[in-house]
């Protein structure tokens, strides 16, 4: 039997691989396949021909042959090492035993069954297939397309109730995908197992079936997630959970592998030249951030090097075989260079043909989600190639990108500055400069001159008609960086580092803060902000103070929602979410870790924390001055840059503000469940 598709996930059964296919015909196939999984050992003080003996004497050993690969990244000569073959159950037991001889070091010994099976069939980027099988569904055959498509994959979007009956007939219906907001999965999968509709495997609690959330889904869509595979080299399925870290090291394995180039392992961690204190303090200087000036500014340029630390990595062919102590070292094209070639290029491509379709349709939508991903992996790419995580990182390499992204935006702002532009941020690849009368003809200019003389590509992010730079959160006496709100030229309000959490901040306030932001932006002029929109902020703020004391604000807008992370018996301290997940158990209501549990403050001055909070469902009332001072901090986190205390209204000043109780709140609570994982 032959049939066309694409391969949307694979794991690991007993010895055979699972390979779970959607045809062109809209049907979901699972087949099979058998493979080797391959070792490769390098003699320590044998010859590679006695070792290979050693080797195949092993009764896990399928087959041992000698083959010649590059034992490092940096080799430019191959060496004899043995290849080993095994069993997929057998391997892991088999690397324990070479290991604890002593005889041999040990490669490739940690990439899972999955990227070895698809790795060693060199597919260069993932696409639709042509599979044939036999009667017992096993592939006999698998031929990759050349052209490129988009998985034709069908979503279920669910919203899971746990103390709703559950349609269990859902499951059984013709997708694919399951998309499920992120709070709601633990308590998804909870249900499941409770319901035994899980399968006995623990490959995959519903075989056939990706489960994500939905943020990610709504963010990637099928073209996100599609491309994300292809970065990966691997089926939907197996990356979709996956971190940047994860999806890059795939990448950079399965271009090694192509390159006959052994894989170390992870644990080997970072090996780098030692280095003296001053030789540190002088190559190790991270990317180039420069203090914003605090306040308000008019007519302010944002001008962005397009994707900056890729360009560099591809120009100065910047990668872990090409970078030493003493620079860059000519040789061919690193493969670090040559993987955010591809890549860059592929975003590239993606942004050209998101422009070249209309607006908000399938294919704009499409480009757009593909290149989010691709800008996000490349930044990451930069970032992975010094972590002690990284296989074949080299501090080396991250140092010399930040050392030429540092001179090149030094040569940006010198040339702003030679333009009579003002310098008023510095952020990595962002320059943020201002100039009376300048027109954005004027900034466009700017950003011209910038990319000839640097010869890296820069563009106008933002033109804003208002900016208005804050201070940290903690310290008004301190500047933040990357936080910031204005209102563009075209009218739109932007703002980054100031958004309330949609779970952590009730929806209240949250409108309470887009209103704030829209009547102090609201002016013709750099002056009516202060003599005219600040009194109109500060007396709006007072009307709604006045209206959360009055006790008139509907409860259920100011239900804060935060997910319990722990069974309850775990918790060593009452956080409020606790507080009212302990009341709801205690009205026999099921309580479980992923919940999302939705609590009122009503009477923040009680001694006992159980009474201090309620569940939103049970909420009568709630604490006029806890949510009268939770508004006056976003008061003054938006206007405190002019003045705005909340002493002149009366009140009394807090140590620090509730956005910061809810962080210090969160990280409470990750240490404390990492403390329980300990042994």
């Amino acid at each position: 039997m032959r049939t066309d598709g694409w391969i949307y996930d694979a794991y690991l059964e007993s010895d055979n691989l699972t390979v779970w296919l959607k045809t062109t015909d809209n049907r979901t196939l699972k087949l099979t396949d058998t493979f080797p999984i391959e070792l490769y050992a390098h003699q320590k003080k044998h010859s590679v021909e006695e070792l290979e003996s050693i080797i195949a004497e092993h009764p896990l050993a399928n087959s041992t042959s000698i083959r010649s690969r590059y034992l490092e990244i940096c080799n430019t000569t191959q060496s004899e090492v043995v290849q080993i073959t095994a069993q997929p159950t057998k391997f892991r037991k088999l690397i324990s035993d070479l290991e604890a001889t002593g005889i041999c070091v040990l490669y490739n010994t940690d990439l899972n069954p999955v990227q070895r099976y698809f790795f060693n069939k060199e597919f260069s980027i993932y696409n639709k297939f042509t599979v044939e099988y036999d009667e017992d569904h096993k592939i006999t055959s698998l031929r990759q397309h050349e052209e490129e498509a988009t998985p034709q994959l069908t979503v279920l979007k669910i919203s899971f109730n746990h103390s709703e009956p559950f349609n269990k007939s859902i499951l059984n219906s013709n997708f694919e995908l399951i998309s499920i907001p992120h709070e709601q999965r633990p308590a998804f999968y909870n249900m499941l197992r409770d319901n035994e509709l899980t399968t006995s495997s623990n490959a995959r609690i519903l075989p056939g079936k990706i489960i994500l959330d939905s943020e990610t889904f709504d963010r990637l869509g099928i073209a996100g997630l599609d491309e994300k595979s292809k970065f990966a080299n691997l089926p939907i399925g197996n990356v979709v959970s996956w971190g940047p870290a994860r999806v890059i090291d795939s990448r950079q394995c399965y271009e090694a592998y192509k390159r006959k180039i052994l894989l170390p392992s992870t644990r080997a961690g970072v090996v780098g030249n030692v280095l003296t204190a001053k030789e540190v303090a002088y190559t190790d200087r991270g990317a180039l951030i420069l203090s914003p000036r605090v306040g308000l500014h008019e007519n302010v340029g944002e001008l962005d090097f397009e994707s900056l630390f890729p360009n560099i990595i591809v120009k100065h062919n910047i990668s872990y075989e090409t970078v030493t102590a003493n620079g860059i070292q000519p040789t061919k094209t690193g493969l670090l260079t040559e993987i955010t070639q591809q890549f860059l290029e592929r975003r590239l491509s993606f942004k050209h043909q998101k422009n070249s379709h209309i607006e908000n349709s399938i294919e704009y939508r499409e480009c757009g989600q593909r290149e989010i991903l691709l800008k996000k992996l490349l930044v990451c790419l930069y970032g992975y190639s010094g972590s002690d995580l990284n296989r074949f990182g080299n501090v080396f390499t991250y140092r010399e990108v930040n050392r030429i992204g540092r001179e090149t935006v030094v040569k940006a702002m010198n040339i702003a500055l030679e333009k009579n532009f003002e310098l008023i941020y510095l952020d990595t690849d962002s320059v943020f400069v201002k100039k009376t009368n300048a027109t954005y003809d004027d900034y466009q200019n700017l950003a011209t001159k910038i990319g000839e003389e640097t010869s890296f590509p820069i563009s106008i992010a933002n033109h804003y008609r208002y900016l208005v730079l804050l201070p940290q959160e903690a310290d008004a006496e301190i500047e933040a960086a990357r936080r910031f709100y204005g209102k563009l030229t075209n009218g739109q309000v932007f703002y980054r580092g100031i958004e309330l959490r949609r779970h952590d901040s009730p929806i209240y306030l949250k409108h309470f803060q887009q209103q704030l932001l829209n009547i102090i932006l609201e002016a013709e002029n750099h002056d009516d902000i202060t003599t005219q929109q600040l009194p109109k902020a500060i007396r709006f703020t007072v009307e709604v103070v006045e209206k959360i004391r009055s006790g008139n604000v509907p409860i259920n807008e100011l239900v804060i929602s935060k997910m319990l992370r722990m069974p309850i018996e775990r918790y060593r301290s009452l956080f409020p979410h606790v507080t009212a997940a302990v009341q709801l158990r205690q009205k026999q209501k099921p309580i479980k870790p992923g919940q999302l549990i939705d609590y009122v403050y009503v009477d923040t001055a009680q001694i006992n924390p159980i009474n201090r909070v309620a569940p939103a469902e049970y909420a009568e009332t709630y604490d006029v001055e806890k949510y009268a001072e939770m508004l006056l901090d976003i008061a003054e986190s938006i206007l405190g840059v002019f003045g705005f205390m909340r002493k002149k209204l009366g009140f009394q000043s807090k140590s620090r503000n509730f956005l910061e109780e809810l962080r210090s709140e969160r990280t409470k609570e990750i240490l404390m469940e990492l403390n329980n994982l300990q042994p």
